[in-house]
C-alpha cells in the first residue's frame, strides 16, 4: 500500500498538517459478480487540512454504486 498526495512534503510538514487537521484515509469499494462480491481497501491518501476527502473518494463510490450490488451476499 502507497501513501498517496504526499508529494513534496516533508515529514514537519506533515506533521503540521496533521495538527491543523490533516488525515490520513483509506475509502473501501465493493465489486460483485452474481456469486462472488469483492470488498477491497484503497491506497491510504493523506487529507490535508481544509482539503475536501469528496473528490478523492468519489469514484470509488460510484465503482462500488455501479458494479458492488450485482452480487448474492
Amino acid at each position: 500500500m502507497t501513501i498517496k498526495n504526499t508529494e513534496g512534503l516533508t515529514v514537519q510538514d506533515i506533521l503540521g498538517e496533521i495538527q491543523y487537521g490533516g488525515k490520513f484515509v483509506y475509502f473501501e469499494f465493493t465489486v460483485s459478480v452474481l456469486v462472488m462480491t469483492f470488498k477491497k481497501p484503497t491506497d491510504i491518501y493523506f487529507i490535508r487540512s481544509g482539503e475536501s476527502h469528496w473528490g478523492k473518494s468519489l469514484p470509488f463510490t460510484l465503482l462500488s454504486l455501479f458494479f458492488g450490488w450485482w452480487g448474492f451476499p
